[in-house]
């Protein structure tokens, strides 16, 4: 494309303030307690409480991290509590 870099790989470079994969993951802070279901398409981070389903490519929940309610994503690493199914 015009005006698009080229990596050292051959390939293309992403643009300037473009998101990528290692985008900073959304996080829920721990003083926090969300009602709802929360949608991401990168990575979700749960450090509080939250009471709804969550829907991202990854989530982590954290060990002091409660979560009450359905956990979907390509990934997902539990080190605290989930009162719900997790489908990975």
């Amino acid at each position: 494309m015009l005006g698009q870099q080229v990596d050292q790989d051959g390939g293309f470079a992403p643009r300037p303030g473009a998101r990528t994969e290692r985008a900073r993951p959304e996080t829920v802070a721990n003083d926090l307690h969300p009602a709802g279901d929360v949608v991401s398409t990168g990575t979700v981070q749960i450090l509080g409480h939250v009471e709804g389903d969550i829907r991202a490519d990854r989530i982590v929940v954290a060990e002091a991290a409660i979560v009450d309610g359905v956990l979907v994503a390509r990934t997902v690493h539990v080190d605290g509590r989930v009162n719900g199914p997790i489908v990975a």
